[in-house]
């Protein structure tokens, strides 16, 4: 039985090994004598965090007997947590270090001896197939210094948070505050509604609803009429309900300059 990792030492692969007749020869001595050659092959493949008895037990051979002994399992389990926890002790060792990132390099030739002997905690005495010691791309950590704003004070009203309406499903109440305040404001500035704001203001505003619609249609990936569609009779209430702030005879606007 051999055992090797695979995949930067994620997965183990599990191989034996069993002698093949291809020939007979005759000897200088009259006797006959049949050659073997050595044949590998994988029989089992597994995610290195999963149990090898799980994988290696219910194995049958060509004769239907159980590929794997208990005293194989248990040597496999023993192997794979070795390698474990070099894998993991190389890691938490570059976290120290500041490194971060990489991934373990598992041994495939003798080349890899020459290429990171010079490693620290290179292990010369890695077979085929182990950890070598060495964890190959990892990368300095520098944190960027994050950019200190002086944000303005902002009053928020508690029982119409964000949060508090998002988790209460009732998200679109967080509008009513917005059209209570520029009625309240048309009302101190003593002006009409369709007369109080600039046309900056309005822009603010016409902003601040574009902002979820592109989120919605664009990002989300939405249509209008599918989201229009079931609430139709609601956005007719809301239409109605708008009106009563409605002049009868509204001051002309330059509309379409308000478009993106």
């Amino acid at each position: 039985m051999l055992l090797r990792l695979g995949k930067e030492g994620t997965v183990i692969r599990i191989y034996k090994t069993r002698a093949i007749y291809f020939d007979t020869i005759t000897m200088s001595n009259g006797r006959s004598r049949k050659l073997f050659q050595t044949e590998m092959r994988k029989v089992v493949e597994f995610p290195i965090y999963e149990s090898a008895d799980a994988h290696m037990s219910d194995l049958p051979n060509e004769d239907g007997e159980a590929i794997f002994s208990l005293q194989d399992i248990q040597n496999a389990e023993k192997w794979i947590e070795r390698q474990m926890q070099a894998i993991d002790a190389a890691f938490r060792k570059n976290q120290v270090m500041g490194l971060m990132g990489g991934t373990a390099v598992i041994k495939r030739s003798r080349k890899d001896d020459d290429t990171y002997r010079s490693y620290p905690d290179f292990m010369p005495d890695a077979k085929i197939g182990e950890f070598i010691g060495a964890i190959r791309g990892s990368h300095k950590y520098e944190p960027k210094m994050r950019i200190k704003v002086r944000l303005p004070k902002v009053e928020v009203v508690e029982d119409k948070s964000l949060a508090k309406a998002w988790r209460e499903g009732r998200l679109e109440d967080l509008n009513d505050e917005v059209v209570e305040l520029l009625v309240r404001t048309a009302d101190e500035r003593g002006k009409p509604l369709d007369q109080a704001f600039s046309d900056e203001e309005a822009r603010a505003v016409y902003i601040t609803e574009r902002k979820l619609f592109y989120l919605i249609t664009q990002q989300l990936g939405y249509s209008q009429s599918f989201l229009e569609q079931p609430i139709k009779d609601e956005l007719s209430k809301i239409k109605e309900e708008l009106g009563k702030y409605k002049k009868k005879q509204p001051r002309k606007r330059k509309g379409k300059e308000l478009l993106p």
